[in-house]
């Protein structure tokens, strides 16, 4: 979606325009960063599935990062 540093939003909005061009079975993402852009580009759209391997931990398990990730796991299967 070619996310820029920092909050993008144009990279949110491009994602949810995605996702609502058509049905998708699976969202799956490996990041802490696009699994939390996609649970929330996906609000509202039910998505068949959201799913997330988190493949090593990226940046530190602590701050803002960490905090959104664990907030969007709430909305993963």
């Amino acid at each position: 979606m070619g996310k820029r540093a920092g909050a993008d939003w144009s990279a949110l909005r491009a994602l949810r325009a995605q996702f609502s061009s058509g049905p998708a079975e699976v969202v799956h993402t490996h990041n802490a960063t696009a699994h939390y852009y996609a649970v929330a580009a996906g609000l509202g759209l039910e998505l068949e599935r959201v799913v997330s391997t988190r493949h090593g931990m990226g940046a530190a398990q602590d701050g803002r990062r960490e905090r959104l990730y664990r907030l969007a796991v709430r909305a993963t299967d």
